[in-house]
């Protein structure tokens, strides 16, 4: 009974280990935003991690690549500002969110949402 016990305590840390993982680097990408050359290695040095901690440690908690997540998190952020309806043009926010190419940025757009960007202008 302990030892069971014991497993599922250990679960419950692991598990808010993970989300303040996820939350840490969602902190720090949402503060580089804009930022071109944000990658993996720049996120795994805030965390104090190397990068290979950092790929397992994100495949474990989400299930994806760190550099998959910054994506998934500037994807994010871009929505947000699309909803908001606080730019005119669509290379703004691309710009804002970190991308150089507006083709790109509304590719994995797509690719993501099932919606492209430049339709919230209309």
């Amino acid at each position: 009974r302990w030892a069971k016990e014991f497993e599922e305590e250990d679960e419950k840390v692991q598990l808010g280990d993970q989300h303040d993982l996820v939350l840490n680097i969602r902190e720090y990408v949402k503060e580089h935003v804009a930022e071109k050359s944000l990658n993996v290695l720049q996120v795994a040095m805030h965390l104090g991690l190397s990068e290979r901690q950092l790929y397992r440690k994100t495949a474990e908690a989400v299930g994806m690549s760190p550099s998959k997540l910054i994506q998934e998190i500037k994807l994010q952020h871009a929505r947000e500002l699309l909803i908001s309806n606080r730019f005119d043009k669509l290379s703004q926010i691309a710009g804002a969110v970190g991308f150089d190419s507006t083709s790109h940025f509304s590719k994995l757009y797509l690719e993501r949402f099932g919606k492209k960007p430049i339709d919230y202008f209309s």
